[in-house]
């Protein structure tokens, strides 16, 4: 239902296109039902790879990060940057005491918005 609310803006917006289009420019009318029967078309084939990015009551996406390993890619003192899959994030050492040193392993604890609570990851773990 969120999918089909949020495309309703662009589907406004390209019927305005179309009939804008459609003063300058002569052409039969199938083509503009055609032109937003393509739209919907392309909303319809969409969905099934995009629906998760719209399930925000998802509870697998909860605390997805946690339990993630990384390493570190400036020094957490006690904020610095991780990568994590490729990806860099902004990170703090959950123990504000403690300092994690460029190089080394860590594994997420939590995140405080988009910044991820992190731990070292002892090579035992």
């Amino acid at each position: 239902m969120r999918y089909t609310l949020l495309q309703i803006p662009g589907f406004a917006a390209a019927v305005a296109l179309v009939f804008l289009i459609k003063r300058w420019i002569v052409f039969p009318d199938c083509y503009v039902w055609i032109a937003l029967g393509l739209w919907v078309l392309k909303d319809v084939a969409l969905f099934p790879f995009v629906w998760h990015a719209y399930d925000w009551d998802d509870p697998g996406q909860t605390g997805s990060m946690v339990g993630k390993k990384g390493r570190v890619t400036r020094k957490l003192a006690p904020s610095g940057y991780v990568q994590i899959g490729g990806e860099l994030w902004l990170a703090e050492a959950a123990d504000p005491c403690l300092w994690v040193e460029e190089g080394e392993w860590i594994t997420v604890e939590g995140s405080d918005g988009l910044k991820l609570l992190v731990r070292p990851a002892y090579p035992a773990e």
